[in-house]
């Protein structure tokens, strides 16, 4: 999909969001995109995908299946991931966040992609920051946190406690996507 929303103000911003648009519609590998489309179609069914642009991220359990896909296209592949063996296939399967290093934090929590009120933002923001070094969070959640903007993007913070979601869902119902332990392999 070649579609993004872009937000802004005015005659001025708006054109110079659509020249942008209109500049990366021209620099699309068509070809690539219809490629793309093609396998989604065929293989809606084992295969995962995310795009941020100008990135395409496919999942699959299947290894052999991501190098076919992945062939004909294979100059335009940046990385090939797989489990480093059975432990974090393990891991993984639990539902587990794999990471190199330990650290004092035990979970990654995820926020869900939202509207959400300026009141309920505030008051997720106070009471994260109010729980000192129980939370870390990432730069782009304080943001998303502070902005004054009705859509919560995604974003995500770790915590040494799992139990402090109780509270945040009485906040905010609904607005933890997952909570995620953090492995270290």
């Amino acid at each position: 999909m070649l579609s993004t929303y872009h937000y802004g103000s005015g005659y001025n911003s708006s054109y110079a969001m659509a020249v942008h648009r209109d500049r990366r519609l021209i620099d699309a590998n068509v070809s690539q995109l219809e490629y793309f489309k093609k396998i989604v179609l065929e293989h809606e069914d084992r295969i995962k995908i995310r795009i941020e642009e100008p990135f395409l991220t496919i999942y699959a359990d299947n290894e052999s299946l991501l190098l076919n896909i992945a062939d004909p296209e294979k100059s335009a592949v940046t990385e090939f991931h797989r489990p480093s063996g059975n432990a974090a296939i393990a891991a993984l399967n639990r539902g587990e966040c794999i990471v190199k290093t330990a650290t004092e934090y035990t979970h990654k929590v995820v926020f869900k992609e939202l509207a959400i009120g300026a009141e309920s933002k505030a008051s997720i923001y106070n009471y994260l920051t109010g729980l000192g070094d129980i939370v870390k969070m990432t730069k782009g959640c304080e943001r998303n946190l502070r902005e004054n903007r009705f859509w919560f993007t995604t974003s995500y913070f770790y915590t040494k406690d799992e139990s402090i979601l109780t509270f945040l869902n009485l906040i905010a119902p609904g607005v933890v996507a997952g909570i995620y332990k953090l492995t270290v392999l």
